[in-house]
């Protein structure tokens, strides 16, 4: 499972999307969301289509049971999921984590738009921190970024476009350089 697993699709969840693309980035996370692979999968892949994940609500542990059923809608000749895309590997988990984020939060339509921070809650089960920047100088700004922990899980949201980067969209912090 890797960052680059995750291909945002037909709905705006980039917010719950950057979470789980943070979560990737350390070896083991996600991997242990899925608490029943090791029961009933080949590769990863459930033999009963029947995936257990685990989640977090006000920090206590549950676990969102889901099948494989993804929705799909076809274009021209080809079939693609309609929300988060098969990653381009062939990976699942990326619309296997979303379909159960959906489903903890009732349908599809209730995760288009929210805050990262609390997505990323939602799949890491602990607290977070939110930082404004918007009076910090760049120089204050880069140093604490490159004085988190290795291991630290950043995201950040966009309130205007500017040299590539989209506004009003959400994104994960992979590395400082």
């Amino acid at each position: 499972m890797s960052a680059s697993d995750i291909l945002q699709g037909g709905i705006g969840n980039c917010w719950f999307l950057t979470a789980a693309a943070a979560m990737a980035e350390e070896d083991g996370r996600l991997e242990s969301m899925f608490i029943n692979v090791d029961d009933t999968s080949v590769d990863g892949i459930s033999k009963n289509g029947i995936y257990a994940i685990k989640m977090y609500a006000l920090m206590t542990e549950i676990v969102v049971t889901i099948d494989d059923r993804i929705p799909v809608w076809k274009n021209g000749n080809n079939w693609r999921t309609a929300y988060a895309q098969v990653g381009a590997d062939g990976s699942l988990w990326g619309p296997l984590l979303e379909k159960a984020f959906a489903d903890y939060h009732g349908t599809y339509e209730a995760i288009v738009g929210g805050w990262p921070m609390v997505a990323l809650n939602t799949l890491a089960g602990a607290p977070g921190e939110s930082c404004g920047h918007t009076n910090e100088c760049a120089e204050d700004l880069w140093e604490r970024l490159q004085a988190l922990p290795e291991n630290a899980m950043v995201q950040s949201t966009t309130r205007f476009g500017w040299k590539g980067i989209v506004g009003g969209h959400a994104y994960t912090l992979l590395q400082t350089l």
